[in-house]
């Protein structure tokens, strides 16, 4: 259905807006000169013609008020005419009148290309995608007004771009509607239909009197469910829509949560989001885990469409969950995975938090400042759980995670109890120079390390099970016999004592222990045979669909403790300390380095000397080390809280 406030005549909606001196005649000759001007058949420029105006030239953006805004006037046309229309200045948002804005994909080819918007003050060189956009969008009879970010901002001007990203929110949250651009193919046609079909079937139950004009009735393939069986074809279709590029990229998320009205372009179909959700919700109802990895796809979309509720009720995150929260997205610009995300946060407002494209502004600079900013807000120890020393150390204080890098599980996100710094309120604090002032103490220090990590390969962790014996076997003069067994499998996966991804599961998690190691021993067995490692495939969690009794096999049975050393603790290896205690450490980490409480935070660190500083610290990452891991260090009598220098 067309938005009456947005396609409108253009002599009407300039004389209403009253912001640009035109008259009819003007605007009739523009439009002449624009005819005379692009080729009928396609967007090339023809021959220069001496004219007055400069529509054979390229269009130069002027610069605008502080809190101005340009808008476009898309005029009418043919599928295959070429695009025209005029860019003007509003003085104000409030005062623009009606508009929509499109969210659509730059893509990552920034090489010109022949598409051309046509405009009394010069063309303007057009992406694939944006010309498809405005094609699919362009009204036969009367003209629309537009927000285009990549025509109404000047992108050449880092100043006028860092002022206009603060005003996004407001320009989505007034614009009549978004128009959510997916592309012009066809592809995803089918996938579109069934979810509007599985909406109206929970609107109109079974009676067709008020079927939405234009769409199919339901297959009888599932017309007597509320959506299709597991097994129906069309599940991959709908996965490969969920799949388009557009959901992963950073810009769209404020673009999608922040404005009131959403309609979805693609292919055929114009639709409404709150449609398209609303079917989604039925299907993850209905037939939850059993679609399998069809699900994953259109997880993006759910996001975005639980943070649209949220935004109604105003309900915001901060920008660090934000960034944790998006890490799938993807930019152009890494600082983009900042600035795009500012508008939606509770503290976007934070004067740290500026956006800033000065080419002079190293990425690195603006990280720093970001990371200051959160430790200001009270968030340091949300860093400190992410952050420790890895691919990007000679980047970044070692504080301070990548957060523009694809998101990994942390020890402090895993499903089991820790709270190493028992009662102790955490205080950390920004120095110059990005060093933190933390306070803690530090309680051991690591004296050995596995040569073999806790790796998903199984030659790998077979080695690291046998280190992990010999190294536990060490400590037999400090420990009972019975307390070492439990070492050996307690440890390894970080003091769990329940599977994360077995739904059902019957068996102690000794006994899919000395199943997981029988099955490792079985994989070596065979490699002496054949002199080639072989393991058989592990089943999936999701096919362990009964109880692990008697009847079970090995590998099922395994399964249980094997699901507990992937996550977080994956790659890491085994260690003992200089106090006769063992535990897992990040790859990262070497022997000396210190294993330290935080105030505030439930893991403990590991800490590693800095050589050309003897009053600082790097951190290596956080750590599990047994007998630490419920504040037991705090009663030992040389614990002492002091300021711990972190850069």
């Amino acid at each position: 259905m067309s938005d009456p406030l947005a396609s409108t005549c253009v002599t009407d909606l300039m004389f209403r807006l009253g912001k640009l001196p035109v008259s009819a005649g003007d605007v009739a000759a523009w439009r002449g000169d624009l005819d005379l001007v692009v080729n009928k058949q396609s967007d090339r420029i023809v021959s220069p013609l001496s004219m007055s105006n400069k529509v054979n030239l390229p269009f130069s953006h002027q610069r605008i008020g502080a809190d101005h805004i340009r808008l476009l006037m898309l005029f009418p046309g043919e599928t295959r005419s070429p695009l025209t229309g005029m860019i003007f200045e509003c003085s104000s948002i409030e005062g623009s009148g009606p508009y929509r804005t499109l969210s659509y994909e730059w893509g990552l080819d920034d090489t010109p290309t022949r598409h051309c918007l046509w405009t009394p003050d010069g063309f303007l060189s057009l992406c694939d995608s944006l010309n498809t956009a405005l094609r699919r969008l362009r009204h036969k009879t009367s003209s629309t007004v537009l927000w285009v970010d990549a025509i109404c901002i000047n992108q050449a001007d880092e100043e006028e771009k860092a002022r206009q990203i603060r005003m996004l929110p407001k320009l989505f949250q007034t614009a009549t509607r978004t128009m959510a651009f997916l592309g012009a193919t066809t592809q995803n046609d089918s996938a579109i239909e069934t979810l509007l079909q599985i909406t109206a079937k929970e609107n109109y139950d079974s009676t067709q009197n008020n079927w939405p004009e234009g769409l199919s009735p339901v297959p009888l393939s599932w017309a007597g469910r509320s959506t299709p069986g597991p097994d129906d074809p069309i599940w991959p279709c709908i996965a490969r829509f969920f799949e388009s590029t557009w959901f992963r990229r950073v810009w769209i998320v404020q673009e999608v949560v922040i404005s009131p009205r959403i309609s979805i372009v693609c292919g055929n179909w114009t639709v409404n989001w709150n449609d398209i959700y609303k079917a989604m919700d039925l299907i993850e109802e209905e037939l939850g885990s059993s679609l399998g990895a069809w699900s994953s796809s259109w997880q993006p979309f759910m996001t975005l469409s639980y943070l649209r509720v949220h935004e109604s009720y105003r309900q915001r995150c901060s920008l660090l969950t934000l960034l944790d929260t998006f890490r799938h997205v993807d930019s152009t610009l890494r600082r983009d995975r900042y600035f795009a995300l500012l508008g939606l946060a509770s503290d976007g407002n934070n004067k740290e938090f500026e956006p800033d494209y000065r080419k002079s502004t190293p990425f690195e600079e603006i990280a720093c400042r970001f990371g200051r900013g959160f430790v200001n807000n009270g968030h340091g120890m949300y860093l400190l759980y992410r952050a420790g020393l890895g691919p990007n150390s000679d980047r970044f204080p070692s504080w301070l995670p990548d957060l523009t890098a694809p998101g990994t599980s942390v020890l402090h996100d895993r499903k089991v109890i820790y709270d190493a710094s028992r009662n102790l309120g955490g205080r950390i604090s920004w120095l110059d120079g990005n060093v933190l002032a933390i306070y803690g103490c530090h309680v051991d220090e690591i004296v050995s390390i596995s040569k073999h990590s806790n790796s998903n390969k199984a030659k790998e962790r077979a080695q690291y099970f046998k280190e992990i014996d010999s190294m536990v076997d060490s400590l037999r003069p400090f420990y009972a016999p019975d307390r070492l067994e439990e070492l050996k499998w307690q440890v390894p996966v970080a003091g769990a004592l329940r599977p994360t991804t077995v739904a059902l599961v019957d068996i102690s998690m000794y006994d899919s222990y000395n199943a997981f190691r029988e099955v490792l021993r079985k994989a070596e067995f065979k490699r002496s045979k054949t002199h080639q490692y072989v393991q058989e495939p592990e089943p999936e969690a999701s096919v362990i669909t009964g109880l692990l009794g008697e009847g079970s096999t090995r590998q099922e049975k395994s399964v249980a403790y094997s699901s507990l050393l992937n996550g977080s603790v994956s790659g890491w290896r085994f260690v003992t300390t200089k106090h006769n205690r063992c535990g897992i450490v990040p790859n990262t980490a070497q022997v000396g380095d210190h294993v330290s409480i935080v105030s505030g935070c439930n893991v403990p660190f590991l800490l590693r000397k800095n050589e050309m500083n003897a009053y600082s610290y790097f951190l290596v990452g956080g750590c599990y080390i047994d007998r630490i891991m419920l504040g037991e260090a705090l009663q030992f009598p040389e614990f002492k809280e002091t300021t711990i220098y972190v850069c």
